[in-house]
């Protein structure tokens, strides 16, 4: 995935975000609407809003220009892994490691949920 769809999911989020906040206006069951209509889970939609809400517009387009030490980029899987740490001074923390040490996604989504703790209240959803 390229800068530009990552920027088109974040902008996806931020369209998530607006339905949420106005539930009144566009209906309880908007987001599913949203992704019927677009074609994607209602899951993949909650990321692209978790990543929205987590990251102004300047600090990911900082992200997004820089590499990680093995040249490749931030994916919208790491933001997404990343979104989820609690506290902006613990995110960055571990973003930096992420750039200094080229984590891989997958790797990095291990280290995030051993930070969470798991809601039994909820079914362990995350959203």
């Amino acid at each position: 995935m390229n800068r530009e769809q990552i920027r088109l999911r974040v902008e996806i989020g931020r369209l998530v975000d607006d339905v949420l906040c106005d539930r009144h206006r566009y209906g309880e069951d908007a987001v599913e609407l949203l992704a019927d209509a677009l074609g994607w889970s209602v899951s993949d939609l909650h990321w692209c809003r978790t990543v929205f809400v987590a990251y102004p517009e300047r600090q990911l387009a900082r992200l997004l220009k820089r590499p990680m030490v093995n040249g490749h980029v931030l994916s919208f899987t790491h933001l997404a892994w990343l979104s989820l740490v609690k506290g902006a001074v613990n995110r960055r923390a571990l973003c930096e490691r992420v750039f200094a040490e080229s984590i891989p996604a997958s790797v990095l989504a291990d280290e995030v949920l051993a930070m969470i703790p798991l809601d039994r209240t909820r079914k362990n959803r995350r959203y």
